[in-house]
Protein backbone atom coordinates (compact mmCIF):
# COMPACT_ATOMS: atom_id res chain seq x y z
CA UNK A 1 0.00 0.00 0.00
CA UNK A 2 2.88 2.43 0.92
CA UNK A 3 4.59 1.58 -2.67
CA UNK A 4 0.79 3.05 -3.97
CA UNK A 5 0.89 5.98 -1.70
CA UNK A 6 4.60 6.78 -2.75
CA UNK A 7 3.80 6.92 -6.19
CA UNK A 8 0.36 8.28 -6.35
CA UNK A 9 1.96 11.40 -4.40
CA UNK A 10 4.84 11.81 -6.83
CA UNK A 11 2.47 11.58 -9.69
CA UNK A 12 -0.28 13.64 -8.52
CA UNK A 13 2.12 16.44 -7.50
CA UNK A 14 3.75 16.61 -11.28
CA UNK A 15 0.06 16.22 -12.30
CA UNK A 16 -0.52 19.22 -10.22
CA UNK A 17 2.59 21.26 -11.31
CA UNK A 18 1.51 20.75 -14.98
CA UNK A 19 -1.94 20.82 -15.20
CA UNK A 20 -2.66 24.91 -14.73
CA UNK A 21 0.41 25.47 -17.74
CA UNK A 22 0.28 24.64 -21.33
CA UNK A 23 -1.54 22.28 -22.62
CA UNK A 24 1.63 21.07 -25.16
CA UNK A 25 1.00 17.34 -23.70
CA UNK A 26 -2.91 17.52 -24.65
CA UNK A 27 -1.94 17.81 -28.27
CA UNK A 28 0.44 14.99 -28.55
CA UNK A 29 -0.67 12.12 -30.24
CA UNK A 30 0.41 8.89 -29.46
CA UNK A 31 -0.81 5.44 -31.07
CA UNK A 32 -1.85 2.31 -29.25
CA UNK A 33 2.13 0.98 -29.59
CA UNK A 34 3.21 4.21 -27.99
CA UNK A 35 5.14 5.53 -31.47
CA UNK A 36 6.10 9.33 -30.58
CA UNK A 37 4.49 11.90 -32.24
CA UNK A 38 5.83 12.72 -35.62
CA UNK A 39 6.39 15.92 -35.28
CA UNK A 40 8.56 16.11 -32.21
CA UNK A 41 10.04 12.77 -32.99
CA UNK A 42 11.17 12.42 -29.41
CA UNK A 43 10.76 9.56 -26.79
CA UNK A 44 12.08 8.49 -23.72
CA UNK A 45 11.44 5.06 -22.54
CA UNK A 46 12.85 2.05 -24.45
CA UNK A 47 11.15 -0.72 -22.51
CA UNK A 48 12.32 -4.42 -23.12
CA UNK A 49 9.71 -6.51 -25.27
CA UNK A 50 9.02 -8.55 -22.05
CA UNK A 51 7.48 -6.14 -20.39
CA UNK A 52 5.81 -4.39 -23.18
CA UNK A 53 1.78 -4.35 -22.45
CA UNK A 54 -0.63 -3.96 -19.35
CA UNK A 55 -0.08 -4.53 -16.12
CA UNK A 56 -1.66 -4.94 -12.33
CA UNK A 57 -1.12 -6.03 -8.78
CA UNK A 58 -3.65 -7.44 -6.69
CA UNK A 59 -3.89 -3.68 -4.57
CA UNK A 60 -5.22 -2.21 -7.27
CA UNK A 61 -9.18 -1.83 -8.53
CA UNK A 62 -8.47 -0.98 -12.43
CA UNK A 63 -8.23 -2.96 -15.36
CA UNK A 64 -4.72 -2.20 -15.18
CA UNK A 65 -2.02 0.06 -13.12
CA UNK A 66 1.21 0.49 -15.53
CA UNK A 67 1.59 0.39 -19.79
CA UNK A 68 4.48 -0.12 -21.05
CA UNK A 69 4.63 0.89 -24.69
CA UNK A 70 7.24 0.50 -26.97
CA UNK A 71 8.23 4.17 -26.65
CA UNK A 72 6.18 5.25 -23.21
CA UNK A 73 5.69 4.49 -19.73
CA UNK A 74 2.10 5.25 -18.61
CA UNK A 75 0.40 4.86 -15.47
CA UNK A 76 -3.47 5.00 -14.83
CA UNK A 77 -3.79 6.67 -11.69
CA UNK A 78 -7.75 6.15 -11.38
CA UNK A 79 -10.78 5.33 -13.73
CA UNK A 80 -10.51 7.73 -16.13
CA UNK A 81 -7.25 9.55 -15.75
CA UNK A 82 -4.27 7.94 -17.68
CA UNK A 83 -0.89 9.92 -17.62
CA UNK A 84 1.60 9.17 -20.24
CA UNK A 85 5.98 10.30 -18.97
CA UNK A 86 6.26 10.68 -22.40
CA UNK A 87 4.07 13.60 -22.86
CA UNK A 88 4.56 14.45 -19.63
CA UNK A 89 8.18 15.33 -20.03
CA UNK A 90 7.55 16.94 -23.70
CA UNK A 91 5.20 19.14 -21.55
CA UNK A 92 7.83 19.69 -18.96
CA UNK A 93 10.24 20.75 -21.25
CA UNK A 94 8.78 24.25 -21.86
CA UNK A 95 8.26 25.51 -17.96
CA UNK A 96 11.46 26.83 -16.78
CA UNK A 97 12.79 24.93 -13.74
CA UNK A 98 10.54 22.29 -14.23
CA UNK A 99 12.16 20.12 -16.40
CA UNK A 100 11.40 16.22 -16.01
CA UNK A 101 14.34 13.42 -17.09
CA UNK A 102 14.27 10.10 -17.26
CA UNK A 103 17.57 8.02 -16.71
CA UNK A 104 17.21 4.20 -18.11
CA UNK A 105 19.49 2.14 -15.97
CA UNK A 106 19.44 -1.49 -16.82
CA UNK A 107 17.63 -2.84 -19.97
CA UNK A 108 17.56 -6.18 -20.23
CA UNK A 109 16.12 -9.53 -20.72
CA UNK A 110 15.21 -9.94 -17.25
CA UNK A 111 15.08 -6.33 -15.32
CA UNK A 112 13.51 -2.66 -16.63
CA UNK A 113 15.20 -0.16 -14.38
CA UNK A 114 14.58 3.88 -14.91
CA UNK A 115 14.63 6.80 -12.76
CA UNK A 116 12.10 10.26 -13.44
CA UNK A 117 13.84 12.93 -11.84
CA UNK A 118 12.30 16.28 -11.75
CA UNK A 119 14.13 19.89 -11.38
CA UNK A 120 11.80 20.53 -8.22
CA UNK A 121 13.66 17.69 -6.34
CA UNK A 122 11.14 15.10 -7.05
CA UNK A 123 12.82 11.82 -8.79
CA UNK A 124 10.98 8.09 -8.60
CA UNK A 125 13.23 5.09 -9.17
CA UNK A 126 11.69 1.90 -10.74
CA UNK A 127 12.87 -1.53 -10.95
CA UNK A 128 10.84 -4.05 -12.38
CA UNK A 129 12.17 -8.01 -12.78
CA UNK A 130 10.91 -10.81 -14.75
CA UNK A 131 9.45 -13.76 -13.06
CA UNK A 132 7.53 -15.21 -15.86
CA UNK A 133 6.00 -14.37 -19.19
CA UNK A 134 2.97 -13.39 -17.12
CA UNK A 135 4.19 -11.78 -14.15
CA UNK A 136 6.63 -9.22 -12.92
CA UNK A 137 8.32 -8.02 -9.06
CA UNK A 138 8.37 -3.99 -8.90
CA UNK A 139 10.95 -2.94 -6.49
CA UNK A 140 10.09 0.91 -5.53
CA UNK A 141 13.45 2.35 -4.48
CA UNK A 142 12.36 4.93 -2.11
CA UNK A 143 14.24 7.87 -0.85
CA UNK A 144 17.79 6.88 0.92
CA UNK A 145 17.11 4.97 3.93
CA UNK A 146 13.72 4.25 3.88
CA UNK A 147 12.84 0.38 3.01
CA UNK A 148 12.23 -0.32 -0.85
CA UNK A 149 8.72 -2.07 -0.92
CA UNK A 150 8.04 -4.75 -3.47
CA UNK A 151 4.90 -5.61 -5.48
CA UNK A 152 3.68 -8.13 -7.15
CA UNK A 153 2.35 -7.89 -11.00
CA UNK A 154 0.52 -9.97 -13.29
CA UNK A 155 0.16 -9.40 -17.03
CA UNK A 156 -3.29 -7.97 -18.11
CA UNK A 157 -4.63 -10.19 -20.86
Amino acid sequence: MKNILYKLSFVFLLAGTFSSCSTYADDLLYDEVGDENPSTGQHYFNPPTWIQGKWKDDLTRYDYFYDFLRNDFREKLNDSMIKSYNALILESLDIPNQAISVEEIVISDSIYEFKIMSEVGSNVHYHFKKVDNNNMIQTYITVEGAPNVESAFERVP
